[in-house]
């Protein structure tokens, strides 16, 4: 029953950690994707510079560092296969996360509303903002990961 619970917990919270038929590999942030149909390379290569810049500005690889790491305090506390979170660490690789998020950015944001963003970001209240993410972003994390287990343990008990 552990090791289903452990399944279902790693196919939700890391996407990868049961590996899939193929391997997946990510691009890395700096790489230029395909442009969408209708775009110019050149426009599509700018968005993402600007994308990049924007995360630069909102903290972003410091708040995924820290929240890998309360990912990593997580599985200390579970009971995993030897040698898990030590081939966890090794193998994370925050530009190929990055890389996934700027992808996720350019698809869903135009350049103007990019812009905005960066804007802010540069502002005084955008730096502080910037400043909290990651201690914002961790507490979330622990908070959601507390209201899920008090979630899951009702509905195991019945409750």
């Amino acid at each position: 029953m552990i090791r289903g619970r452990l399944a279902a917990f790693a196919l939700v919270f890391l996407p990868g950690a049961i590996p899939p038929r193929a391997a997946t590999t990510f691009p890395r942030p700096d790489a230029v994707q395909a442009p969408a149909q209708g775009d110019q390379p050149d426009t599509e290569a700018r968005k993402r510079r600007k994308v990049q810049e924007l995360m630069d500005k909102m903290g972003m690889r410091d708040t995924a560092k820290r929240s890998f790491e309360q990912m990593l305090t997580n599985f200390e506390a579970l009971t995993m296969p030897d040698g898990f979170v030590e081939k966890l660490k090794a193998r994370f690789d925050i530009d190929a996360m990055l890389g996934v998020s700027i992808d996720v950015y350019c698809e869903k944001l135009d350049e103007k509303t990019i812009d905005a963003m960066t804007a802010f970001y540069e502002t005084e209240e955008g730096k502080k903002l910037a400043a909290a993410l990651p201690d914002i972003t961790v507490e979330c994390v622990k908070r959601g990961q507390e209201y899920g287990k008090t979630l899951a343990t009702d509905i195991l008990q019945g409750r």
